[in-house]
């Protein structure tokens, strides 16, 4: 749980640098970086809760066991498929 928190800094401070050094190049205007974060940020949530809606409908549909998808998935997180 720790490292997954590091992970949403880490995320939240490139998306901050990202947006900085696009105002600081000229490319956008600071409202338009402004304006995009609660929509990016809207976006998320929305794939947050699809993702995890579709995750406890595929255990339920199993049983509680896991599935291929979840094989793969935890498969991918240690590194590499085996």
């Amino acid at each position: 749980m720790r490292r997954q928190g590091l992970g949403v800094r880490r995320f939240a401070c490139w998306a901050v640098a990202v947006g900085l050094a696009r105002v600081c190049l000229g490319v956008h205007w600071a409202a338009d970086v402004l304006g995009g974060r609660p929509c990016a940020l809207t976006w998320l949530v929305e794939w947050g809760v699809v993702h995890g809606d579709v995750e406890r409908r595929s255990r339920r549909r199993s049983g509680g066991r896991r599935t291929a998808w979840h094989r793969l998935q935890c498969c991918r997180r240690k590194g590499g498929l085996a």
